[in-house]
């Protein structure tokens, strides 16, 4: 990121547009950011994109935020089942039996999942597999309904920030 703002503030002080320096850092900023800014840049309200997509940048964070928070419950659980069942030993031997046997249980679990989470972000990478997963997604009677909701309601969201801006209809679509 350093180094895109660094690049954009060359072009600037050249007094080339921002947004000719953006589709060079496509780790740091999407189509829809650099959309955003081109439309305006050319509007001349490029304080005004700006500011909205602030605004959607923090909404998506809030959003990010409320999940986490309603998943707290289940990781409390997950957390039980691993702890609970290693309390037998600690009451009927004592503490020292009871550390070794929640040490490897813990280490265990947090191993499997680290695998099971790295694995699982290195196959969803592969454009097919994403694509099968997005389809069984679908095909669940509640979670496709949420997923579809959530994927119009972003796209309504992008395409009201995007002609808001001032970028045509059909640049945007």
């Amino acid at each position: 990121m350093r180094r895109a703002s660094e690049d954009m503030v060359k072009l600037v002080l050249e007094g080339k547009p921002i947004s000719l320096a953006m589709p060079r850092y496509p780790a740091a900023f999407s189509p829809f950011v650099i959309a955003m800014v081109e439309a305006g840049q050319t509007s001349g309200g490029l304080e005004t994109a700006m500011r909205q997509l602030a605004a959607h940048f923090e909404h998506v964070k809030e959003l990010e935020n409320l999940a986490r928070a309603q998943s707290f419950y289940t990781k409390i659980l997950i957390f039980a089942l691993i702890v609970i069942p290693t309390l037998a030993p600690f009451i009927l031997e004592g503490s020292e039996a009871w550390l070794p046997i929640i040490a490897r249980r813990i280490i265990t679990v947090a191993l499997g999942f680290s695998i099971v989470w790295y694995g699982w972000r290195s196959l969803m990478r592969l454009d097919f597999l994403r694509r099968g997963v997005d389809r069984v997604k679908l095909l669940i009677p509640w979670v496709g309904s949420l997923v579809r909701r959530g994927a119009v309601a972003r796209w309504c969201r992008a395409m009201a920030l995007l002609y808001a801006a001032g970028v045509p209809v059909h640049s945007a679509l």
